[in-house]
């Protein structure tokens, strides 16, 4: 009797066996099992796993950039994030939660008492910040700054009376010296227009000389791997010199002359990136480019000539300022800005494009970016993982809340 009922358990424990472990592998196996296996998440979806529970910003957030340990620094103008006390400036760590280590337990620690317009992470660990500001931490430092990586103020960047108005745009070269443009007419009571570059302990670089400069804002500037600085903005001269919107400078400021667009966009430019092979991309205000009808997003020759083979079939561009561009390593272009669509197809102030100019369908941001007044987009980073941040003035991404800042599948 006992053996009958040991071959019995032996033969249910059999089947049992089969039964689940068919399924566990199935499951695991990268085959279907049903409606319960987790779905991979489409380019341009929302990152949910971001900030999770949280309310973000209470504020625009107008530049970003991604640490080397993941973590993200933003900058705008806000006076919290997720309900903690932060102004204008704050880290996050990787999964879009506030980094109360950042800036923590200071007397006076207020970060900035203005906007911050722009960040730069230094190889260090060291972040530049600019905008419009009088103090940081109660340390007067008028509009740049340079602050350690736990968040405090880097007193051995002496900026002293620094810029006279705002900084819009920072770019760090290869010798640690640091590229400023904006307002500012003055650095440290020294009279220089628009562009100046500062030496590694926060004095103006005096070997970089760009006469009488621009005669309008610097609104965003390119480092080329040659060590010339290509800058746009608002601006129609340089140094008295006939440049609509785009100049290209030598290293020691004065203008190169080889980058000479006639006539140009017919408006201004607000971001610029440098493809590899030495074309530009641009996007601003402008509706056409040398003539040619190119509504807010161009590509443009190494010359500074309009680039004919970039989106060659009509309509072109977007409806609307484009204030982002940014290049995906793949060559792919993300543009973010006031525009609700590019080539006539819907796409709310978020746009991925192919390297020829055509929209890339596969990105798909469903509504995009909302809020009640004037949506926007006016930063872009890429994480390593092809993950994207995207900081501006809205409350929600495709009909989710999140504010302020959000993160998107990017492959």
């Amino acid at each position: 009797m006992k053996k009958k009922h040991l071959i019995y358990f032996i033969f249910i424990s059999l089947i049992i066996l089969l039964f689940f472990g068919c399924s566990e592998t199935g499951s695991s196996g990268g085959g279907s099992s049903g409606g319960d296996e987790e779905k991979e998440l489409s380019p341009g979806t929302l990152d949910t796993t971001f900030n999770p529970g949280g309310v973000g910003s209470d504020g625009t957030i107008s530049s970003n950039a991604i640490q080397s340990d993941g973590k993200i620094i933003i900058g705008g103008s806000f006076s919290s994030y997720n309900g903690v006390l932060k102004n204008n400036l704050a880290r996050l760590n990787p999964n879009g939660t506030i980094d109360t280590s950042f800036n923590y337990g200071l007397l006076g620690a207020t970060e900035t008492d203005g906007g911050v317009c722009a960040i730069a992470l230094q190889s260090d660990g060291k972040i530049i910040i600019g905008g419009k500001f009088t103090y940081y931490n109660a340390t007067y430092t008028p509009n740049f700054a340079r602050i350690n990586s736990s968040g405090t103020y880097d007193s051995l960047f002496n900026t002293l009376n620094g810029p006279n108005n705002t900084v819009q745009c920072i770019a760090i070269q290869t010798d640690g010296k640091v590229l400023i443009g904006g307002d500012f007419t003055s650095y440290n009571g020294t009279p220089i227009n628009r562009i100046a570059r500062i030496n590694t302990n926060g004095f103006l670089d005096t070997s970089f000389n760009p006469g009488t400069g621009p005669d309008q804002r610097v609104a965003s500037i390119a480092i080329q791997p040659d060590g010339k600085i290509v800058i746009v903005g608002h601006f129609k001269t340089y140094n008295g010199t006939s440049r609509n919107y785009i100049a290209r400078l030598n290293t020691n400021g004065s203008l190169d002359t080889s980058l000479n667009p006639i006539p140009g966009p017919d408006d201004s430019i607000i971001s610029v990136a440098l493809q590899p092979d030495g074309k530009i991309l641009v996007g601003g205000r402008f509706t056409s480019y040398d003539g040619v009808t190119r509504n807010y997003i161009a590509r443009l020759l190494p010359s500074g000539s309009f680039d004919p083979s970039f989106s060659m079939i009509s309509p072109h561009g977007c409806n609307f300022d484009v204030n982002i561009v940014a290049i995906q390593t793949d060559g792919k272009v993300l543009i973010g800005g006031y525009f609700t669509s590019y080539k006539g197809i819907s796409r709310n102030h978020i746009a991925r494009v192919n390297a020829d100019g055509s929209l890339d369908t596969s990105f798909d941001i469903g509504i995009g970016v909302d809020c009640p007044l004037w949506p926007t987009v006016y930063s872009i980073a890429l994480q390593p993982d092809g993950k994207i941040i995207i900081g501006g003035y809205f409350t929600s991404y495709n009909g989710i809340a999140c504010n302020y800042i959000a993160r998107i599948i990017g492959n």
